[in-house]
């Protein structure tokens, strides 16, 4: 939790002196993925999830914003888990399909540059942290073992923070209405398991959002 006060707490003497403010809701899809020991890499591929908040940007005199948000994030991989069944003198390979899966409460904080007049295009960078919320390994049912849904949220450290840079364009509705598209991605930085991993490895996630929203001016 002291991720997430220090973040409000540095944003407070910022959005004081910003102008014009607007309300942003938006949602999209997002291509996850884990990385940090060989296990990940060998094994465990990239998952889409859903990202989905609402936030404010302030905008200062000229070309410069910041954007502050409220984010539900669904993190995590999916691969395959291969077994070698033993019986008699009978061995087969077999695989076993898998998914991890985080639920997050993310804080993003950006500085955004904006270019056009009517239609405006933006690059941002920033950073994030984020509150994990459950975390779950699932496996399908095999010839060696039913369906496994297993709560691993223990083994994981409550907070992962990262860095955030993206692009977007937004084209006005009306006067106060404007809708939007953006490319985020959010780097972790932090290793988020709570168990040591083999040959001084770690977990971080890595998340692509594709993200369709709405902003709608206050003043």
């Amino acid at each position: 939790m002291k991720y997430l006060v220090l973040a409000v707490f540095l944003s407070v003497p910022i959005l004081s002196v910003a102008q014009k403010t607007e309300l942003v809701i938006y949602t999209g899809p997002n291509l996850s993925s884990l990385r940090g020991n060989d296990v990940l890499n060998d094994y465990h591929n990239a998952k889409i999830g859903l990202s989905t908040g609402m936030g404010i940007n302030r905008h200062f005199p000229g070309k410069l914003s910041i954007a502050f948000s409220l984010v539900y994030e669904e993190k995590g991989s999916q691969g395959d888990i291969e077994v070698l069944v033993t019986y008699n003198s009978f061995e087969q390979l077999t695989s076993t399909p898998f998914k991890t899966k985080y639920n997050y409460l993310s804080l993003p904080f950006t500085m955004r540059y904006t270019l056009g007049d009517k239609v405006k295009f933006n690059a941002e960078i920033g950073a994030y942290s984020a509150y994990l919320i459950r975390a779950i390994a699932e496996f399908d049912a095999s010839v060696i073992m039913p369906a496994m849904n297993e709560n691993v949220t223990s083994s994981h450290k409550d907070f992962d923070f990262g860095v955030v840079f993206g692009l977007g364009a937004s084209i006005p509705v009306n006067e106060r209405i404007s809708i939007f598209t953006s490319f985020r991605e959010n780097l972790g930085l932090r290793n988020i398991s709570d168990l040591p991993i083999a040959n001084d490895g770690a977990i971080r996630t890595s998340s692509f959002n594709l993200l369709f929203g709405l902003n709608y001016k206050l003043k």
